[in-house]
Protein backbone atom coordinates (compact mmCIF):
# COMPACT_ATOMS: atom_id res chain seq x y z
CA UNK A 1 0.00 0.00 0.00
CA UNK A 2 1.55 3.28 -1.06
CA UNK A 3 1.23 6.01 1.62
CA UNK A 4 2.05 9.69 1.60
CA UNK A 5 1.52 10.34 -2.09
CA UNK A 6 0.17 13.69 -3.19
CA UNK A 7 -3.43 14.05 -4.32
CA UNK A 8 -3.79 12.56 -7.75
CA UNK A 9 -7.33 13.87 -8.36
CA UNK A 10 -5.82 16.59 -10.55
CA UNK A 11 -5.18 13.99 -13.21
CA UNK A 12 -8.06 13.23 -15.52
CA UNK A 13 -7.45 9.86 -17.14
CA UNK A 14 -9.36 9.34 -20.33
CA UNK A 15 -11.21 6.02 -20.22
CA UNK A 16 -9.82 4.53 -23.34
CA UNK A 17 -8.65 0.95 -23.90
CA UNK A 18 -5.04 1.39 -24.91
CA UNK A 19 -3.44 -0.89 -27.42
CA UNK A 20 0.19 -1.67 -26.84
CA UNK A 21 1.79 -1.27 -30.22
CA UNK A 22 4.51 -3.85 -30.49
CA UNK A 23 5.68 -2.69 -33.96
CA UNK A 24 4.72 -0.56 -36.93
CA UNK A 25 3.00 -3.58 -38.55
CA UNK A 26 0.35 -3.89 -35.85
CA UNK A 27 -3.31 -3.34 -36.88
CA UNK A 28 -6.69 -3.20 -35.13
CA UNK A 29 -10.29 -3.64 -36.21
CA UNK A 30 -12.04 -0.54 -37.39
CA UNK A 31 -15.20 0.30 -39.23
CA UNK A 32 -13.06 2.74 -41.16
CA UNK A 33 -10.20 0.67 -42.59
CA UNK A 34 -8.56 3.73 -44.12
CA UNK A 35 -7.75 5.35 -40.60
CA UNK A 36 -4.00 5.23 -39.70
CA UNK A 37 -2.73 3.33 -36.65
CA UNK A 38 -2.06 5.80 -33.74
CA UNK A 39 1.63 6.55 -33.27
CA UNK A 40 3.11 5.72 -29.83
CA UNK A 41 4.61 8.78 -28.09
CA UNK A 42 8.36 8.66 -27.33
CA UNK A 43 9.52 6.85 -24.20
CA UNK A 44 11.01 9.21 -21.55
CA UNK A 45 14.68 8.68 -20.86
CA UNK A 46 17.29 9.99 -18.42
CA UNK A 47 14.86 9.98 -15.52
CA UNK A 48 16.71 11.71 -12.66
CA UNK A 49 15.61 11.92 -9.04
CA UNK A 50 16.70 14.82 -6.82
CA UNK A 51 15.99 14.52 -3.12
CA UNK A 52 14.16 17.07 -1.03
CA UNK A 53 12.84 16.69 2.50
CA UNK A 54 9.84 14.33 2.36
CA UNK A 55 9.85 14.37 -1.43
CA UNK A 56 11.49 13.85 -4.79
CA UNK A 57 12.02 16.20 -7.74
CA UNK A 58 11.72 14.14 -10.94
CA UNK A 59 13.14 15.31 -14.30
CA UNK A 60 13.39 13.47 -17.65
CA UNK A 61 13.93 13.93 -21.36
CA UNK A 62 12.04 12.84 -24.51
CA UNK A 63 13.20 12.71 -28.10
CA UNK A 64 10.32 14.81 -29.48
CA UNK A 65 8.22 17.08 -27.24
CA UNK A 66 6.05 18.28 -30.14
CA UNK A 67 4.02 15.06 -30.19
CA UNK A 68 3.49 14.89 -26.41
CA UNK A 69 0.65 16.54 -24.47
CA UNK A 70 2.03 15.63 -21.02
CA UNK A 71 3.44 12.92 -18.83
CA UNK A 72 2.11 10.45 -16.29
CA UNK A 73 4.20 9.51 -13.26
CA UNK A 74 4.03 6.16 -11.53
CA UNK A 75 5.43 5.55 -8.06
CA UNK A 76 6.34 2.47 -6.04
CA UNK A 77 7.11 2.63 -2.31
CA UNK A 78 8.57 -0.91 -2.40
CA UNK A 79 11.46 -0.35 -4.77
CA UNK A 80 11.67 -1.20 -8.49
CA UNK A 81 10.00 -4.60 -8.01
CA UNK A 82 6.97 -3.22 -6.21
CA UNK A 83 3.61 -2.15 -7.56
CA UNK A 84 3.68 1.16 -9.43
CA UNK A 85 0.67 3.41 -8.91
CA UNK A 86 -0.28 6.44 -10.99
CA UNK A 87 0.57 9.43 -8.81
CA UNK A 88 0.43 12.46 -11.04
CA UNK A 89 0.32 14.18 -14.41
CA UNK A 90 2.70 16.89 -15.54
CA UNK A 91 2.57 19.01 -18.70
CA UNK A 92 6.31 19.60 -18.39
CA UNK A 93 9.35 17.41 -18.05
CA UNK A 94 9.52 18.01 -14.31
CA UNK A 95 7.35 17.15 -11.35
CA UNK A 96 7.69 17.19 -7.59
CA UNK A 97 6.33 14.37 -5.47
CA UNK A 98 5.77 15.41 -1.85
CA UNK A 99 4.38 13.86 1.31
CA UNK A 100 6.83 10.96 1.13
CA UNK A 101 8.52 9.37 4.11
CA UNK A 102 12.15 10.23 4.73
CA UNK A 103 14.40 7.21 4.84
CA UNK A 104 12.22 5.08 2.55
CA UNK A 105 13.25 3.92 -0.97
CA UNK A 106 10.90 5.00 -3.77
CA UNK A 107 10.99 4.05 -7.46
CA UNK A 108 9.59 6.25 -10.24
CA UNK A 109 8.55 5.55 -13.86
CA UNK A 110 7.39 8.15 -16.41
CA UNK A 111 5.16 7.62 -19.46
CA UNK A 112 4.47 10.12 -22.26
CA UNK A 113 0.90 10.93 -23.34
CA UNK A 114 0.34 11.72 -27.02
CA UNK A 115 -1.65 14.65 -28.35
CA UNK A 116 -4.48 12.20 -28.99
CA UNK A 117 -4.45 11.06 -25.36
CA UNK A 118 -2.67 7.73 -25.84
CA UNK A 119 -0.13 6.70 -23.16
CA UNK A 120 3.14 5.30 -24.37
CA UNK A 121 5.59 2.85 -22.89
CA UNK A 122 6.87 3.61 -19.37
CA UNK A 123 10.46 4.57 -18.81
CA UNK A 124 12.92 2.46 -16.95
CA UNK A 125 12.49 2.90 -13.19
CA UNK A 126 14.76 5.15 -11.14
CA UNK A 127 15.11 4.60 -7.39
CA UNK A 128 16.20 6.84 -4.51
CA UNK A 129 15.99 6.89 -0.74
CA UNK A 130 13.97 9.97 0.18
CA UNK A 131 15.55 12.45 2.57
CA UNK A 132 18.13 15.20 2.73
CA UNK A 133 21.68 14.95 3.84
CA UNK A 134 21.91 17.82 6.32
CA UNK A 135 24.08 19.05 9.18
CA UNK A 136 23.55 21.46 12.07
CA UNK A 137 26.00 23.08 14.49
CA UNK A 138 24.60 23.32 18.03
CA UNK A 139 21.13 22.57 16.71
CA UNK A 140 21.14 25.63 14.48
CA UNK A 141 22.27 28.15 17.12
CA UNK A 142 23.55 31.47 15.81
CA UNK A 143 26.24 31.86 18.49
CA UNK A 144 28.53 29.81 20.68
CA UNK A 145 30.79 31.06 23.45
CA UNK A 146 32.80 27.85 23.46
CA UNK A 147 34.97 26.55 20.60
CA UNK A 148 33.82 23.01 21.43
CA UNK A 149 30.56 22.42 19.57
CA UNK A 150 28.30 19.53 18.69
CA UNK A 151 27.46 18.77 15.06
CA UNK A 152 24.38 16.71 14.21
CA UNK A 153 23.59 15.04 10.90
CA UNK A 154 20.58 13.71 9.04
CA UNK A 155 21.14 11.19 6.31
CA UNK A 156 18.47 9.12 4.51
CA UNK A 157 20.50 5.91 4.63
CA UNK A 158 23.80 4.39 3.71
CA UNK A 159 26.37 6.78 5.26
CA UNK A 160 29.27 4.88 6.80
CA UNK A 161 31.91 7.59 7.37
CA UNK A 162 32.16 11.37 7.70
CA UNK A 163 34.90 13.95 7.86
CA UNK A 164 34.66 17.51 9.16
CA UNK A 165 36.80 20.54 8.50
CA UNK A 166 36.76 24.33 8.37
CA UNK A 167 38.56 23.87 5.03
CA UNK A 168 36.24 23.00 2.15
CA UNK A 169 39.08 21.01 0.54
CA UNK A 170 39.29 18.84 3.69
CA UNK A 171 43.05 19.16 3.79
CA UNK A 172 44.38 17.15 6.74
CA UNK A 173 40.83 16.04 7.67
CA UNK A 174 40.45 12.39 8.57
CA UNK A 175 37.52 10.07 7.93
CA UNK A 176 35.68 8.90 11.02
CA UNK A 177 33.02 6.31 11.52
CA UNK A 178 29.63 7.89 10.92
CA UNK A 179 27.25 8.72 13.77
CA UNK A 180 24.44 11.23 13.97
CA UNK A 181 26.33 13.39 16.50
CA UNK A 182 29.94 14.50 16.38
CA UNK A 183 32.00 16.87 18.55
CA UNK A 184 34.12 19.44 16.74
CA UNK A 185 36.57 22.07 17.98
CA UNK A 186 36.45 25.40 16.16
CA UNK A 187 39.59 27.33 15.35
CA UNK A 188 40.62 30.07 17.80
CA UNK A 189 39.54 33.68 17.41
CA UNK A 190 36.06 35.17 17.60
CA UNK A 191 34.08 35.44 14.38
CA UNK A 192 31.96 33.42 11.96
CA UNK A 193 33.12 29.84 11.58
CA UNK A 194 32.16 27.64 8.59
CA UNK A 195 32.25 23.87 9.05
CA UNK A 196 32.11 21.49 6.07
CA UNK A 197 31.10 17.80 6.05
CA UNK A 198 31.61 15.04 3.52
CA UNK A 199 30.16 11.52 3.63
CA UNK A 200 31.12 8.09 2.40
CA UNK A 201 28.23 5.84 1.43
CA UNK A 202 27.84 2.14 1.91
CA UNK A 203 29.14 1.34 -1.60
CA UNK A 204 32.40 3.17 -0.85
CA UNK A 205 31.66 6.20 -2.99
CA UNK A 206 31.61 9.78 -1.67
CA UNK A 207 28.58 12.00 -1.80
CA UNK A 208 29.34 14.67 -4.37
CA UNK A 209 27.53 17.42 -2.48
CA UNK A 210 29.52 18.87 0.44
CA UNK A 211 27.39 20.04 3.37
CA UNK A 212 28.16 23.14 5.36
CA UNK A 213 26.84 25.15 8.31
CA UNK A 214 28.13 28.21 10.14
CA UNK A 215 28.14 29.60 13.66
CA UNK A 216 29.53 32.73 15.27
CA UNK A 217 32.18 32.07 17.91
CA UNK A 218 31.90 34.80 20.54
CA UNK A 219 33.89 34.30 23.73
CA UNK A 220 33.73 37.73 25.37
CA UNK A 221 31.43 40.68 26.03
CA UNK A 222 32.37 44.19 27.13
CA UNK A 223 30.59 47.46 27.90
CA UNK A 224 32.12 50.43 26.10
CA UNK A 225 30.25 53.16 27.99
CA UNK A 226 27.38 53.89 30.37
CA UNK A 227 25.71 57.25 30.93
CA UNK A 228 22.45 58.96 31.86
CA UNK A 229 20.98 62.28 30.78
CA UNK A 230 20.46 64.87 31.97
CA UNK A 231 23.34 64.44 34.40
CA UNK A 232 24.17 66.49 37.48
CA UNK A 233 20.54 67.13 38.45
CA UNK A 234 18.36 66.03 41.35
CA UNK A 235 15.34 64.41 39.77
CA UNK A 236 11.83 64.48 41.20
CA UNK A 237 8.61 62.65 40.45
CA UNK A 238 7.45 63.35 36.89
CA UNK A 239 10.96 63.82 35.49
CA UNK A 240 12.31 61.56 32.72
CA UNK A 241 15.85 60.23 32.76
CA UNK A 242 17.48 58.43 29.80
CA UNK A 243 20.03 55.65 30.32
CA UNK A 244 22.43 54.61 27.52
CA UNK A 245 24.70 51.53 27.53
CA UNK A 246 27.01 50.70 24.62
CA UNK A 247 27.49 46.93 24.53
CA UNK A 248 29.03 46.85 21.07
CA UNK A 249 26.95 43.80 20.08
CA UNK A 250 23.39 43.27 18.93
CA UNK A 251 20.97 40.72 20.31
CA UNK A 252 22.17 40.96 23.90
CA UNK A 253 20.45 41.97 27.12
CA UNK A 254 21.38 45.14 28.99
CA UNK A 255 20.24 46.67 32.26
CA UNK A 256 21.06 49.38 34.78
CA UNK A 257 20.47 49.33 38.52
CA UNK A 258 20.57 51.93 41.28
CA UNK A 259 19.24 51.63 44.79
CA UNK A 260 16.56 48.94 44.67
CA UNK A 261 15.67 49.74 41.05
CA UNK A 262 16.67 47.58 38.04
CA UNK A 263 15.73 48.67 34.51
CA UNK A 264 16.04 46.71 31.23
CA UNK A 265 17.47 48.66 28.29
CA UNK A 266 16.53 48.12 24.63
CA UNK A 267 18.12 48.16 21.19
CA UNK A 268 14.90 48.11 19.16
CA UNK A 269 14.83 51.54 17.52
CA UNK A 270 11.72 52.50 19.48
CA UNK A 271 11.10 55.36 21.90
CA UNK A 272 14.47 56.71 23.04
CA UNK A 273 16.53 54.16 21.05
CA UNK A 274 17.35 56.02 17.86
CA UNK A 275 18.70 53.08 15.83
CA UNK A 276 17.72 49.44 16.11
CA UNK A 277 20.35 46.70 16.29
CA UNK A 278 23.38 48.99 16.61
CA UNK A 279 24.60 47.53 19.90
CA UNK A 280 23.59 50.64 21.86
CA UNK A 281 20.88 49.94 24.44
CA UNK A 282 18.72 52.74 25.87
CA UNK A 283 15.76 53.34 28.18
CA UNK A 284 13.69 56.41 29.02
CA UNK A 285 12.38 56.13 32.57
CA UNK A 286 9.55 58.26 33.94
CA UNK A 287 9.98 58.81 37.68
CA UNK A 288 6.68 58.23 39.46
CA UNK A 289 7.40 58.95 43.10
CA UNK A 290 8.26 55.40 44.15
CA UNK A 291 12.03 55.70 43.61
CA UNK A 292 14.19 57.81 45.87
CA UNK A 293 17.99 57.77 46.02
CA UNK A 294 20.64 60.22 47.08
CA UNK A 295 23.95 60.33 45.18
CA UNK A 296 23.72 56.69 44.16
CA UNK A 297 25.97 54.85 41.71
CA UNK A 298 24.39 53.53 38.51
CA UNK A 299 25.61 50.01 37.68
CA UNK A 300 25.45 48.75 34.08
CA UNK A 301 25.25 45.05 33.14
CA UNK A 302 25.37 43.36 29.73
CA UNK A 303 25.19 39.80 28.42
CA UNK A 304 25.66 39.17 24.70
CA UNK A 305 23.68 36.80 22.51
CA UNK A 306 26.33 34.11 22.94
CA UNK A 307 25.79 34.09 26.71
CA UNK A 308 28.94 35.98 27.71
CA UNK A 309 28.57 38.33 30.69
CA UNK A 310 30.50 41.58 30.51
CA UNK A 311 32.14 43.05 33.57
CA UNK A 312 29.77 45.53 35.20
CA UNK A 313 30.58 49.20 34.77
CA UNK A 314 29.69 52.26 36.85
CA UNK A 315 28.25 55.45 35.41
CA UNK A 316 30.76 58.24 36.15
CA UNK A 317 27.84 60.49 37.21
CA UNK A 318 25.90 59.74 40.39
CA UNK A 319 22.13 59.96 40.41
CA UNK A 320 19.82 61.62 42.96
CA UNK A 321 16.06 61.22 42.90
CA UNK A 322 14.17 63.23 45.52
CA UNK A 323 10.47 62.73 46.06
CA UNK A 324 9.10 65.13 48.69
CA UNK A 325 6.20 63.86 50.78
CA UNK A 326 2.64 64.71 49.88
CA UNK A 327 1.29 67.63 51.94
CA UNK A 328 -1.42 67.25 54.57
CA UNK A 329 -4.43 69.50 55.18
CA UNK A 330 -4.55 71.59 58.37
CA UNK A 331 -7.40 73.26 60.30
CA UNK A 332 -7.41 75.45 63.45
CA UNK A 333 -10.03 76.05 66.17
CA UNK A 334 -10.05 78.68 68.94
CA UNK A 335 -10.54 77.16 72.38
CA UNK A 336 -10.09 80.09 74.71
CA UNK A 337 -8.29 83.36 75.35
CA UNK A 338 -4.98 81.47 75.28
CA UNK A 339 -5.52 78.19 73.37
CA UNK A 340 -5.90 77.19 69.74
CA UNK A 341 -6.39 73.58 68.65
CA UNK A 342 -4.61 72.58 65.40
CA UNK A 343 -5.60 69.38 63.54
CA UNK A 344 -4.36 67.80 60.29
CA UNK A 345 -4.90 64.82 58.02
CA UNK A 346 -2.67 61.78 58.45
CA UNK A 347 0.38 61.47 56.16
CA UNK A 348 0.42 58.41 53.91
CA UNK A 349 4.12 58.35 52.97
CA UNK A 350 6.06 55.18 53.69
CA UNK A 351 9.25 56.96 54.79
CA UNK A 352 7.58 59.33 57.27
CA UNK A 353 9.86 61.05 59.76
CA UNK A 354 7.93 63.83 61.53
CA UNK A 355 5.33 66.58 61.51
CA UNK A 356 6.65 70.06 62.33
CA UNK A 357 4.18 72.83 63.21
CA UNK A 358 5.25 76.43 62.64
CA UNK A 359 3.45 79.55 63.90
CA UNK A 360 3.51 83.21 63.00
CA UNK A 361 1.50 86.35 63.65
CA UNK A 362 1.74 87.15 59.92
CA UNK A 363 0.01 85.26 57.14
CA UNK A 364 3.21 84.02 55.47
CA UNK A 365 4.38 81.06 57.54
CA UNK A 366 7.64 79.32 56.70
CA UNK A 367 10.19 77.06 58.35
CA UNK A 368 11.99 80.22 59.48
CA UNK A 369 9.13 81.05 61.86
CA UNK A 370 8.61 79.74 65.37
CA UNK A 371 8.59 75.95 65.65
CA UNK A 372 5.67 75.16 67.94
CA UNK A 373 6.07 71.38 68.15
CA UNK A 374 7.63 68.33 66.45
CA UNK A 375 5.51 65.16 66.30
CA UNK A 376 7.25 61.90 65.40
CA UNK A 377 4.20 59.62 65.41
CA UNK A 378 2.46 59.51 62.04
CA UNK A 379 -0.85 58.74 63.77
CA UNK A 380 -0.81 61.85 66.00
CA UNK A 381 -2.78 64.48 64.11
CA UNK A 382 -3.76 67.07 66.75
CA UNK A 383 -1.97 69.63 68.93
CA UNK A 384 -3.26 72.27 71.35
CA UNK A 385 -1.21 75.44 71.32
CA UNK A 386 -1.55 77.21 74.68
CA UNK A 387 0.02 80.12 76.54
CA UNK A 388 -1.09 82.41 73.74
CA UNK A 389 -1.99 86.07 74.02
CA UNK A 390 -5.65 86.94 74.06
CA UNK A 391 -7.38 88.68 71.18
CA UNK A 392 -4.52 87.74 68.83
CA UNK A 393 -4.65 86.11 65.38
CA UNK A 394 -2.14 83.30 64.87
CA UNK A 395 -1.20 81.61 61.58
CA UNK A 396 -0.12 77.97 61.36
CA UNK A 397 1.51 75.74 58.73
CA UNK A 398 2.46 72.07 59.12
CA UNK A 399 5.44 70.55 57.29
CA UNK A 400 5.68 66.76 56.69
CA UNK A 401 9.27 65.46 56.68
CA UNK A 402 10.54 62.15 55.28
CA UNK A 403 13.63 60.23 56.32
CA UNK A 404 15.78 62.07 53.75
CA UNK A 405 14.72 65.40 55.35
CA UNK A 406 12.59 66.42 52.39
CA UNK A 407 9.43 68.26 53.39
CA UNK A 408 6.05 69.32 52.06
CA UNK A 409 4.13 72.33 53.49
CA UNK A 410 0.43 72.23 54.26
CA UNK A 411 -2.09 74.95 53.66
CA UNK A 412 -1.89 78.00 55.96
CA UNK A 413 -4.67 78.38 58.55
CA UNK A 414 -5.41 81.00 61.20
CA UNK A 415 -7.41 81.39 64.39
CA UNK A 416 -7.89 84.26 66.84
CA UNK A 417 -7.83 83.83 70.59
CA UNK A 418 -10.75 85.18 72.60
CA UNK A 419 -10.67 88.56 74.36
CA UNK A 420 -9.50 87.92 77.89
CA UNK A 421 -11.36 89.11 81.03
CA UNK A 422 -10.24 88.77 84.60
CA UNK A 423 -11.28 85.54 86.29
CA UNK A 424 -13.96 85.42 88.93
CA UNK A 425 -12.82 85.36 92.56
CA UNK A 426 -13.27 82.24 94.64
CA UNK A 427 -14.81 82.10 98.12
CA UNK A 428 -12.29 81.34 100.89
CA UNK A 429 -12.77 79.88 104.35
CA UNK A 430 -10.38 78.66 107.03
CA UNK A 431 -10.01 76.95 110.38
CA UNK A 432 -7.22 76.62 112.90
CA UNK A 433 -6.09 73.70 115.03
CA UNK A 434 -2.93 72.50 116.64
CA UNK A 435 -1.56 71.16 113.34
CA UNK A 436 -1.94 74.36 111.35
CA UNK A 437 -4.34 76.53 109.43
CA UNK A 438 -6.65 74.68 107.02
CA UNK A 439 -7.78 76.82 104.08
CA UNK A 440 -10.39 75.80 101.49
CA UNK A 441 -12.11 77.58 98.61
CA UNK A 442 -14.55 77.13 95.78
CA UNK A 443 -13.44 75.79 92.35
CA UNK A 444 -12.55 78.34 89.68
CA UNK A 445 -14.56 77.92 86.48
CA UNK A 446 -12.13 79.78 84.22
CA UNK A 447 -11.37 78.07 80.88
CA UNK A 448 -7.90 79.62 80.82
CA UNK A 449 -7.12 78.87 84.45
CA UNK A 450 -3.47 79.01 85.32
CA UNK A 451 -3.07 78.79 89.12
CA UNK A 452 -4.26 79.41 92.64
CA UNK A 453 -1.83 81.51 94.66
CA UNK A 454 -2.14 81.63 98.47
CA UNK A 455 -1.10 84.79 100.33
CA UNK A 456 -0.74 85.53 104.08
CA UNK A 457 -0.14 88.69 106.13
CA UNK A 458 -0.11 90.05 109.69
CA UNK A 459 -2.61 92.82 108.87
CA UNK A 460 -5.84 93.07 106.91
CA UNK A 461 -4.05 94.94 104.13
CA UNK A 462 -3.23 92.70 101.13
CA UNK A 463 -0.42 95.07 100.22
CA UNK A 464 1.61 93.80 103.17
CA UNK A 465 0.97 90.13 102.50
CA UNK A 466 3.33 87.58 100.96
CA UNK A 467 2.75 84.53 98.77
CA UNK A 468 3.11 81.27 100.62
CA UNK A 469 2.01 78.74 97.94
CA UNK A 470 1.16 78.25 94.23
CA UNK A 471 -1.20 75.47 93.16
CA UNK A 472 -1.52 74.79 89.41
CA UNK A 473 -4.28 72.20 89.54
CA UNK A 474 -7.70 73.73 89.05
CA UNK A 475 -9.34 70.98 91.12
CA UNK A 476 -7.11 71.31 94.19
CA UNK A 477 -9.09 73.71 96.43
CA UNK A 478 -7.46 73.39 99.84
CA UNK A 479 -4.17 74.17 101.51
CA UNK A 480 -2.74 73.66 105.01
CA UNK A 481 -0.70 76.61 106.21
CA UNK A 482 1.76 76.34 109.10
CA UNK A 483 0.53 76.68 112.70
CA UNK A 484 0.34 80.28 113.99
CA UNK A 485 1.01 82.00 117.36
CA UNK A 486 -0.67 85.28 116.45
CA UNK A 487 -3.53 86.46 114.30
CA UNK A 488 -2.97 86.06 110.54
CA UNK A 489 -4.91 87.04 107.41
CA UNK A 490 -5.17 84.83 104.28
CA UNK A 491 -6.19 85.35 100.63
CA UNK A 492 -6.46 83.06 97.51
CA UNK A 493 -5.81 84.74 94.16
CA UNK A 494 -6.96 83.07 90.89
CA UNK A 495 -4.68 83.70 87.87
CA UNK A 496 -5.48 82.98 84.18
CA UNK A 497 -3.00 82.26 81.45
CA UNK A 498 -2.98 85.90 80.37
CA UNK A 499 -1.84 86.99 83.81
CA UNK A 500 -5.14 88.48 84.90
CA UNK A 501 -6.21 87.66 88.47
CA UNK A 502 -9.00 87.90 91.00
CA UNK A 503 -8.45 88.06 94.79
CA UNK A 504 -10.77 86.43 97.28
CA UNK A 505 -11.94 88.12 100.45
CA UNK A 506 -9.54 87.81 103.34
CA UNK A 507 -9.97 85.26 106.08
CA UNK A 508 -8.78 86.11 109.62
CA UNK A 509 -7.42 83.23 111.64
CA UNK A 510 -6.43 83.58 115.32
CA UNK A 511 -4.53 81.10 117.52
Amino acid sequence: MIRGFKNISRVLIVGVSLLALASCSRTFDSKTPTDPIPASPPVPTSVRLSLIDNGIIVTWTVSDTSVVSGYRLYLSDSGPTGDFVLTGFSPDRLDTLTGLINGRAYSVQVASVSLAGFEGEKSASSTAVVGLFSMSIRNGAEFTNSPSVSVTFFTPAGATAVRLSEDSTFANASWEGFSGLKNFTLSSGDGTKFVYAQFQLADGSSLERILQDSIILDTRAAISSLSHTPAGLTFTSGDTVTFVLDGGETGGTASVSFGAQTLTLFDDGLSSDTLADDGVYTRQFLLQGTVEVNNQQILGNFADAAGNNALSVVDPDLISIANPPSPVTVSALTLSQSEIRVEWTRSSIADFSSYRLFRSTSSSVSENDELVTTVTSVNTTVFTDDNLSDNQTYYYRLFVYDVTNLSAPSNTVSAKTLVNVAPSAVSLSGTNDTTGVMLSWTVSGESDFDSYQVYSGASASFNFSSRISVLNSQNVTNYQAPAITSTRYYWVVVFDKQGLSAKSDSVQISP
